[in-house]
């Protein structure tokens, strides 16, 4: 917002310090240096990298280690707590990670051998 501001007053300004001297119409004057106001307005908001509409949040990212070492101590609690946390957190897709990193459905139970998070990241 406050980058819209800035780039208002400098139009407006910009517009009257170029239109102040000119012995013309007041009528046509004033619609030409308004119309120079809003492109100069337009400029310079672009040059500023403005944004263009309201903010919205980005959905988050969720990956799911689906490694055997879940299974280690032979109690799965802690897998399906793992599992119903992910599929709540995730709007769009859930990334499985472990041999390899991919996209796809939840897994009843985890097969990688093995974690590797350099593909993630």
């Amino acid at each position: 917002m406050t980058i819209w501001l800035v780039s208002l007053v400098g139009g407006v300004f910009l517009a009257l310090l170029s239109y102040r001297w000119r012995g013309a119409s007041a009528v046509k004057t004033l619609l030409v240096a308004m119309l120079r106001a809003g492109a100069l307005t337009l400029l310079i908001a672009l040059l500023l990298d403005a944004v263009a509409g309201l903010p919205h949040p980005v959905p988050a990212l969720v990956a799911l280690d689906v490694s055997q070492s879940w299974l280690r101590g032979g109690d799965t609690a802690a897998w399906n707590n793992a599992r119903a946390r992910a599929r709540s957190a995730t709007k769009d897709t859930l990334f499985l990670m472990g041999d390899s990193v991919r996209a796809g459905a939840l897994p009843d139970r985890p097969t990688d051998a093995a974690t590797r998070l350099r593909p993630l990241i």
